[in-house]
This record gives C-alpha cells, structure tokens and sequence, in this order.
C-alpha cells in the first residue's frame, strides 16, 4: 500500500515549489506593465527653429498656462499666453531676440502671482524682461538695460545662464540673478545681481571665467548667500592687469551678498579641465563640493570638499581601470551632508561629506548622456531624467534610482534640453523640447502598479492549484494502478488455487492411491506440491522468467492429464537459443492452455492433442499454445463450462502494462479448419525482448 504521509507531502509541498519557481519566472517574463509610474507621450509638434513653447502655473491655482515665444528677427519677439481652454489670452512684445535658456518665472514679491524673466539682445544691448499679468488678466512689462554686448566677426558674442532668484538682502524679496559671458570677449563675463525692490543692478567684478550656470546657497549663521558655478578653460583670455584671473584654468569662485569673492579663488591649472561645483549644507553652513575632470587625461578625476572661507576640507581621487566621475548631483531626498557621483561605465555611488564612495546601482550609458534634477509630479522627490542624444531615448529614475521608466523621443536632435512642467488638475505633464521639435509627456504613476501585488499572488494561486490538481490526479491514478494490481494479484491466485480444480486434482491423485498406483501417486502429488507452492509463494509477483512458466505450465498439464485420463496427449516445442530467463506475465501460457484444455479437448470425443512452443522472432519472442480440439464455435454451441477467467486476467494486466510501453504485448487468436470442418485453435503470443513491467 502507498506511504499516505509521503503522498499528502506530494499533494501539498510538492506543487508549493512548483508555484514558486513556475510564478518567479512568469513575473520576470511579464512586460512592464506595473512600473511605479508610466511616461507616455500625449502631443508632439514640430516648431520652428527660434520658438519655445513652455508650461507655468502663473497664477498657483494648480493649472499650467501655456506660454509660447517666437522669435521674429534680432530685433522683436513676442510672447503669448493662453489660458485653460487654450485659448489666447495675453501678448506680451519684446525688444531684441530672446535668449531661450535664460527663461525663469518666480514670484519675487510673495504675492501669490508668478512673474516671467528673460534675457533679450537688441541690437547691443542686453536687457533683463518681467511680465505679469494681474487678477484682471491684464499684462504689466518692465524691462532693464543690463549691458553692452560685443561682437566677434559682427556676431554678438553673448552667452548667458538660466536665471535664478533668491533672496540676496533678507528683506523676503528675490533678487534676479544670471551670468553674462563672451566666448572670445574679454567683457562681459560676470554675474549679475538685480533687485527689483529698490531698481538696482550689482554685478561681480569682470574675471574672465565662464559662468554657464549658477547656484545660491544660504548661511543662517551669517544670514548671507554665496553664489558660484560650474566653469572650465577655454584659453581664450589671458591673465592681465584688468584680468586677474583668466580662462587658462578653472576656477572655483564664491560669492557673497555684495557680489564680492568671499574668498581667494582656487585654481585648477591643467588645460583641459573643468569642475562641477555643487553647494551643500552641514548643520545650516554651506561647504563646496568640486568634481574635477579633465578632458585629455581619462584616468583622472578628483573630488574636493571646501569651507565656505575656501579651505580645503578632504579630497578624493578617483584612478581605477580608466574609470572616472562624470557628474555630481543631489537629490532632496538623499541625508544632507550625501549626493551622488556617477562615472563613465554608468556606475552611480552615494558619497558622504568624508569623499567615501559606496556604490550603489548601475545604469546604461550613452557617452553623451545629460543629466537633469526635475519634480515631475510634485511630490516630495526630484525624478534623475537621463537622456541620451545617441539612442533618443529618456529615462526617468525615481529617487532610488532603481525604478527607471524609458521612453523614446525619435525627433529630437538636441544633446540638451529645455524641460517644464505642465500642471492641470490630476495630471502633471514634461514638456520637452529641443530646437525644432516639441513632446509633451504625461509622467504619472501607474494606476496598476499596486494590482501587480494581488496579480502576482493570482499567478501563485492559479499555478499552485493546476500542479496540484494534476499531482492529485497522478496519485490517485497511482493508487487507482496500484488497487487494480493488487485486484489482479487476487485474481490471479484464486484462479490458479481454483477450488474444482483444486479438488479434482485430489481426487484424481486420491484414485491412483487406491489403485496402488506408488509411483504415479507420488509424481503427481510432488507436481501438485510444486504448483501450489509456486502459486502461493510468486502471490505478489506479475511476472516471471519464461522458464518458470513453462514449467507452472507442465505441472499444471500434467495435473489436468492426470484428472482426464487417456483424453489427451501434450508436448514442448522451443529453439535451443531462446532466452529462457526473459520476463513474461504470470499466467500468459497457462491461461491460454487452460482453456485449450477445457473449451477445445474436453469436449471432444477421441483423444485429443495440446502444442506448446517457442520461437524467436525479431526483438522477442512468439509463444504458440494450439489444440486440436473442436473450436471456438462449437464450444460455444455446446455451452462448455466457462472457466476462462485466467484470460480475462491476462487481458487486463497486457492492457494495464502496454500503457507504458512502445512496444507491445499482443497475442492473437486463430481458428483452424480442414474442410471447413473446424480442427482445432490457435494462440499465438509476442513478447517483446526490452518490455518493462514498471508501472509509471
């Protein structure tokens, strides 16, 4: 009988596994339909080469005004402002050409109503814009003479940063603050300072260094803010008398209030260099995080921490296998005194106040990849967008950096971009646009995301209660295999122990007794013995050697010779090289020579003849039992007594077996004829040589 414990552990922790690895693969092979967020693209246009379209909640009541800016010559552009409906609402006609980058809104006066700045060049003149709009939808301008800009082969030479706004005198109005730079021009490069409280222009002293951008930080200890930025060597302006410190290096430069260097600017001397400044605070003072890189030596790049007073804190070099640091940024989210450095093999590290790189995540890189810090869905997190020029392709990283979300944006051909954000209620959308080509994209999170849990555990359930309704099924066969044996062994024994037979046999040897037969008695009780010996001894057993049935099958002819006297005669027929140890069903001969005894000679009138041989045949062998007796059909007429269940047996067990195997068990019956008189039957068996009696 079977283990029942072992195949309740089958039934259950069997198809528990399953699930589990079956489930695990599925989910890894399921397509990213359960992100945390989604990023699709909702519009798409293309714009001409000096118009900007972007996005601002101006009047903060959570809806993003579409702003466009068209460029018309050197000496105009305007500005249109449309309302929720998309509808024209405002227009606002500026002196000069727009710079695009410079473009900000803030609300400086806290008055709950953003105000949008930009930089305009007429003629040689640089001006700084606001424009407003009031409760009553009406636009108020004002614009300020900045400087003169020079020309280079009677093209301005102009550059200038993104403004920023931050609140220079503590008096809770922001001041307007951009850089002004000449690739090849001496003047200007400096930053500039605006307030538009009292309507007066500061601006740091004329260095020679390149401010592409720049950034504030605040010291509550000193209630003061220092500005700096990132700058490289160009080599274009040399250090002279009006020039102390000239575009031959990079430098580190910190400002104060008063637009003055809070302290001796510190030099990065090798050509080619250019470092990244990123301002951080500990326990409220600001310190200066520098990356130094350098263009023509890739084995090399430095990390410097500095005091706001210029002294140097720590430094970190960075010399490992032609790796190097590319970019340094700070999430919000990250502890105050940590950011993050990422290298040229897309590798990302969280970096402490000591310089102790730990890596952290591995991201794809493409050798042009820009980097932007963004809050797309005004939550409490900046997303890391990465876009790659190469691949077209943006990726969004939440503020683990492990959740990335891609999207393709094929017309852009821009390596950087000029990103905002749209808001309109529920929805907080990215525009991107480069200088033809405009994408807005809808960046949300995922309303899936929190069904992959109850998917997930379905996957689990589902597979879980297949495999275990098939391993349930497969038992119960198993047992349902193992009952109908067991049924067959019983059968089996009780038709070779038949009680008439049983008793015939006794009395038939009892008779010889009687006649004083000696001998003949003792022969056939030693035959007797031996083939109810093997039937009670083999009970468990469904097969045997071939031998061993011809020789069940002698004693038990001889038994039944003995029981009908002078009705028949039987002999053996076999080739010398056949395998006589070959497995072969219990009760295949017999059976069959059984009923050849019963159904054919016995109810025949002269003596009859029984034929038993064994032949080899191509990968087996064939068993012959055959008869000379009166033939299926007149047994049948004569209503013989049916004692021809061994066959019945047989065909089960053959039906049973031969389910698994490719090779079958088979046998045949034929009826012989003479003159069309029926003369007698014919069985023949094949067995295969490989057959396996296992059941599975």
């Amino acid at each position: 009988m079977p283990n029942r414990p072992n195949n309740i552990l089958l039934i259950f922790a069997y198809p528990a596994i399953i699930a589990v690895a079956l489930g695990l693969i599925i989910i890894f092979l399921l397509p990213p339909i359960f992100e945390k967020h989604k990023a699709e693209i909702v519009d798409h246009q293309n714009i001409y080469y000096n118009n900007h379209i972007l996005f601002e909640d101006i009047n903060m009541d959570g809806f993003s005004e579409r702003i466009s800016i068209s460029v018309v010559n050197s000496n105009f552009s305007y500005v249109n402002f449309y309302d929720a409906k998309n509808a024209l609402s405002n227009v606002w006609n500026i002196h000069g050409k727009v710079n695009d980058k410079s473009i900000s809104f803030c609300d400086f006066d806290n008055n709950q109503k953003k105000e949008i700045y930009l930089l305009s060049l007429c003629n040689d003149s640089l001006y700084l814009n606001k424009y407003i709009i009031d409760n009553k939808h009406q636009g108020h301008a004002a614009r300020v003479f900045i400087t003169t800009i020079p020309k280079h082969y009677e093209q301005p030479d102009y550059g200038a940063s993104k403004i920023i706004h931050h609140d220079m005198d503590g008096d809770s109005y922001k001041e307007t603050l951009f850089s002004v730079y000449g690739e090849y021009s001496i003047f200007p490069r400096k930053i500039y300072c605006y307030n538009w409280k009292t309507d007066a222009t500061d601006a740091t002293s004329n260095s020679g260094v390149i401010f592409e951008d720049i950034k504030a930080i605040h010291s509550f200890s000193e209630n003061q803010t220092f500005l700096t930025g990132n700058n490289a060597t160009t080599n274009y302006i040399t250090k002279n008398d009006t020039i102390p410190y000239a575009d031959d290096k990079a430098w580190l430069m910190v400002y104060d209030n008063d637009m003055e260097l809070a302290f001796n600017p510190v030099p990065f001397k090798k050509q080619g260099t250019s470092i990244d400044v990123l301002p951080l605070k500990k326990k409220g003072e600001p310190y200066f995080i520098v990356l130094e890189k350098n263009h023509f030596d890739d084995k090399k790049a430095s990390l410097y921490t500095y005091q706001k007073n210029g002294d140097t804190l720590t430094s970190y070099h960075h010399n490992d296998n032609n790796e190097k640091f590319i970019h340094i940024f700070k999430p919000r989210q990250l502890p105050e005194n940590n950011f993050y450095a990422l290298n040229d093999k897309g590798e990302i590290f969280e970096v402490d106040e000591r310089l102790l790189p730990q890596k952290k995540h591995s991201i794809e890189m493409d050798p042009n990849s820009y980097f932007y810090m963004h809050n797309i869905d005004n939550d409490s997190y900046e997303e890391t967008i990465q876009w790659m020029p190469n691949k077209k392709i943006m990726r969004f990283y939440q503020n683990s950096l492990t959740n990335v979300i891609e999207i393709e944006l094929p017309e852009l051909k821009s390596s950087q971009l000029s990103l905002t954000t749209k808001k309109i209620p529920g929805k907080n959308l990215l525009s991107v646009k480069d200088f033809n080509h405009w994408y807005l994209i809808d960046y949300h999170k995922n309303k899936a995301y929190f069904l992959k849990y109850i998917l997930y555990v379905s996957i689990f359930i589902f597979i879980y209660l297949i495999v275990y309704a098939f391993q349930k099924s497969r038992i119960i066969r198993s047992l349902e295999k193992e009952r109908t044996i067991s049924r067959l062994k019983l059968m089996t024994l009780k038709n070779q122990v038949d009680p008439h037979f049983t008793l015939n046999a006794l009395n038939a040897i009892g008779l010889s007794i009687l006649k004083d037969q000696k001998q003949t008695s003792y022969d056939n009780l030693q035959r007797f013995s031996q083939l109810i010996r093997n039937t009670l001894t083999e009970a468990d057993d469904v097969t045997r050697t071939l031998e061993e049935e011809l020789q069940f099958v002698k004693d038990y002819v001889s038994i039944m010779q003995m029981r009908y006297i002078d009705m028949f005669d039987y002999h053996f027929e076999f080739e010398e090289d056949i395998d006589m140890q070959i497995k072969v069903p219990k009760m295949i001969i017999q059976s069959f020579a059984e009923n050849a005894i019963n159904h054919g000679i016995r109810p025949k009138e002269s003596r009859g003849n029984l034929r038993i041989a064994v032949y080899n045949k191509e990968k087996g062998i064939e068993i012959t039992v055959e008869d000379d007796g009166i033939g299926r059909a007149n047994a049948a007429l004569k209503n013989t007594e049916n004692t021809g269940k061994g066959t019945l047996i047989i065909t089960e067990y053959l039906d049973l077996f031969n389910r698994f195997n490719k090779e079958k068990i088979s046998y045949k019956i034929q009826d012989l004829f003479e003159n069309r008189k029926a003369t007698g039957t014919r069985v023949i068996i094949y067995i295969p040589a490989n057959y396996d009696y296992e059941i599975q």
